[in-house]
């Protein structure tokens, strides 16, 4: 960044700016129906538009929505994955009233959230308001740590993740001068995850929304795809100077004061996430700098074009009205598993007067956490730690890895194979196993196992078959392997006079040659010696030669 300096001071002041991003990403869930209302949660899928709705995902008069409980519990999932406090403990009062706690002491304790109407308009938005939370969201108060060799590694603090519908989906004909609008989307579960601002930069950005779109393919919640729309991000950007705390120029502190927060909407991408922070992050420093103010306002990205775009100017931060929903009760979290059982029933029957979701029991429903994993397969399967991370960031692959694994092989190579050559995993993890295995014995060369895989994709046999089938096992016969190295030097003169002027890179050539004749199958190190022997056998009859002349 350009250094600015004071005239009244005589040395610079401020060397840098600081940007400062907050993000908020939503993410549509995987629900079988719509947060609200019945009908089938499948936007991307309907056969046309208005397919999926209802008078109540339309908010038409005299309809009531009913809560989809399963969203809840995948958001609350979501925020123990990330290690949030789960909903607000009730007052004492609330405690001291509540008829399970007083008939059974040893009960749960229990939390809330509540529903909001969030009044504004939008042309997609049919009700006029949208069903969100306020003030009482359903997560708060945690942590996701992004880790990478250029970044090191980072706590990102989650300020809150809550629930609330999506809206219908505006349609802009080519060529029209008007708007169409789908209401498939509208009423689908949008789970929203709100950062402090603490992120610095586009590729710390990227780096918590890619590790974060893993944890939510991890837990089965959503697919997040971003170009589908189903995971969206939206940054919140401002940039101040960095001051000295001393002469020393090496002593920056951050300024208190935070500058004015632009958002910048239609990031549907990792790399648009990157571009659009740091092109932001420019024009704001150009605009302090040429002596202009920055307004508070909603920008878009435009990726063809790289840059954003004005929206629309926000005159206060409090930009929304929200009301309290009558239409819907607030939902209570237990903090811990209860084992109040109603005396009636048969043993491990259903709860009892205890209605609300239970923490504890959506807890033991986590599965394996992306960090875990990568740890786990360092410590376990001794694969290094750039490749572990590759791995486990790919859930099919990772998945693959793992029922390929039941072996005593060494696991990176295998690892090297399932990254590098699988261009699918159509082949059987058995079979890779299998191919792996008789390239570690040397039964195979890399260039047989490469064809063999090519081979594998096609017929769906076992290397094994096919070696058997095909007569592609390794030669290591010595008289066969020496006919094939005298025909490859004989046509290949001046690679022999290259190696006999000190060029040692032109044995690597002839030994190439060699493999190539006999289509991969001869033993390279068998091939090597041989040519070395006949190599060095006719250097030493043209000294012979040569001395017998003299």
């Amino acid at each position: 960044m350009k250094e600015l300096s004071d005239k009244n001071l005589g040395r610079p002041v401020v060397t840098k700016y600081e940007t400062v991003i907050g993000l908020e990403i939503h993410v549509e869930l995987a629900t079988k129906t719509k947060m609200f209302c019945g009908c089938r949660n499948d936007p991307f899928g309907a056969l046309e538009p208005n397919l999926y709705i209802c008078p109540v995902c339309l908010g038409l008069p005299g309809s009531l929505p009913v809560m989809n409980r399963q969203a809840v519990e995948w958001t609350v999932l979501v925020g123990l994955a990330l290690g949030c406090e789960i909903g607000f403990p009730e007052n004492r009062k609330q405690k001291t009233e509540n008829r399970t706690a007083v008939r059974h002491p040893s009960s749960v304790i229990r939390h809330l959230t509540k529903w909001d109407r969030k009044n504004y308009f939008y042309p997609d938005l049919p009700k006029g308001y949208q069903i969100s939370q306020f003030d009482l969201p359903i997560c708060r108060n945690g942590e996701l740590r992004i880790r990478n060799k250029e970044l090191g590694e980072k706590g990102i603090e989650i300020t809150r993740i809550h629930l609330e519908e999506d809206t219908g989906k505006l349609v802009h004909p080519v060529g029209k001068n008007y708007s169409l609008i789908d209401y498939n989307r509208a009423g689908v579960p949008l789970m929203e995850l709100v950062t402090e601002p603490v992120i610095r930069s586009g590729e710390e950005a990227a780096a918590f929304a890619e590790l974060y779109q893993l944890v939510l393919r991890t837990l089965g919640v959503s697919d997040a795809d971003m170009e589908k729309g189903q995971m969206r991000v939206e940054a919140n950007i401002s940039v101040r100077p960095l001051m000295f705390a001393s002469t020393n120029p090496k002593s920056q502190i951050p300024n208190p004061k935070l500058g004015t927060k632009v958002e910048v909407k239609n990031l549907n991408s990792l790399r648009s996430v990157q571009r659009a922070i740091a092109y932001e992050t420019k024009r704001q420093i150009e605009v302090i700098e040429s002596g202009g103010t920055l307004v508070q306002e909603t920008r878009g990205w435009d990726e063809a074009k790289q840059q954003t775009f004005t929206q629309r100017v926000k005159e206060t931060a409090a930009d929304y009205r929200y009301f309290p929903e009558p239409d819907l009760p607030p939902v209570t979290f237990n903090d811990r598993k209860s084992e109040i059982r109603n005396p009636a029933s048969p043993a491990g029957g259903p709860k009892s007067e205890n209605k609300g979701i239970d923490i504890e029991d959506l807890r033991s429903l986590l599965p394996e956490l992306p960090w875990e994993k990568i740890e786990r397969f360092v410590n376990e399967y001794k694969v290094n730690r750039a490749d572990a991370v590759r791995l486990v960031a790919d859930l099919p692959k990772s998945r693959y890895f793992e029922a390929a694994a039941a072996t005593n092989l060494p696991m990176q190579p295998l690892v090297n194979w399932i990254l590098n050559e699988l261009l699918d995993l159509e082949i059987e993890p058995a079979y890779l196993t299998e191919l792996v295995s008789l390239l570690a014995d040397q039964t195979i060369t890399t260039k047989l196992a490469k064809d063999l895989l090519s081979k594998m994709r096609s017929s769906g046999h076992a290397p094994r078959s096919i070696i058997k089938q095909e007569g592609l096992e390794v030669v290591r016969d010595s008289g066969a392997i020496t006919v094939l190295a005298a025909e490859v030097i004989a046509a290949n003169p001046q690679a022999v006079a290259d190696w006999q002027a000190g060029k040692a890179q032109a044995l690597g050539y002839l030994v190439g040659q060699v493999m190539a004749k006999s289509r991969g199958q001869a033993d390279p190190n068998a091939v090597r010696v041989s040519l070395q022997q006949i190599l060095n056998k006719e250097g030493n009859n043209d000294i012979s030669e040569k001395t017998a002349t003299a």
